[in-house]
């Protein structure tokens, strides 16, 4: 539902409310593709990062065994914080679908200018909607406003995922040089 318009208040078109929806539109978009900057460098790295321990451990862990436990320790963590990564850099489409009775009722709880609402209507029944979004000001903000908190909440989301990917990706890092030193440090003394 659409919540209540503050009485006494006209909504207001033009203007300062496209200059509004363009900023926040740019904002979300540039945050959603550093967000995804960000998670390709974390795949990238942990995806180096097991080649090499992979590749250095299985030559060596038969004359070495003490390198078992933090190489493992270190797989373990890359590959989760790899898993975090891609979590945050897939592409999220919501489930669902809009009928052009519910844009005209403005009862639709998804954006119909979302892809994926729009992709489940025939081309008919999107140029229609289209057509009565252009004439019906409230309906059309109320659904630019949807499609942006839409963005937001998966800004959100991919975030929340790299942060975590980050995290474990330090924690990783700090756990596997202090197990290989303390390794090292009981082989040779």
């Amino acid at each position: 539902p659409t919540p209540p318009k503050p009485e006494g208040k006209k909504q207001r078109t033009g203007r300062g409310v496209e200059t509004l929806f363009r900023t926040n539109y740019r904002a979300q978009l540039e945050l959603t593709q550093l967000a995804d900057v960000k998670a390709n460098i974390m795949i990238t790295i942990n995806g180096a990062l097991i080649s090499v321990t992979i590749g250095f451990v299985s030559t060596q862990i038969q004359q070495q065994h003490w390198l078992l436990y933090p190489s493992a320790l270190l797989l373990i963590g890359s590959v989760t914080s790899l898993g975090l990564a891609v979590l945050a850099a897939r592409p999220s489409v919501l489930r669902g679908r809009v009928t052009l009775d519910e844009i005209k009722g403005n009862q639709n709880t998804m954006s119909a200018l979302f892809f994926g609402a729009m992709a489940r209507m025939s081309r008919e029944e999107f140029e229609e909607a289209i057509r009565f979004l252009m004439g019906d000001s409230e309906a059309l903000y109320d659904n630019l406003s949807r499609d942006l908190y839409g963005l937001g909440v998966r800004v959100d989301e991919k975030y929340r995922h790299l942060r975590r990917a980050y995290n474990v990706f330090f924690l990783t890092l700090l756990c596997a040089v202090i197990a290989f030193m303390s390794g090292f440090y009981s082989v040779t003394s």
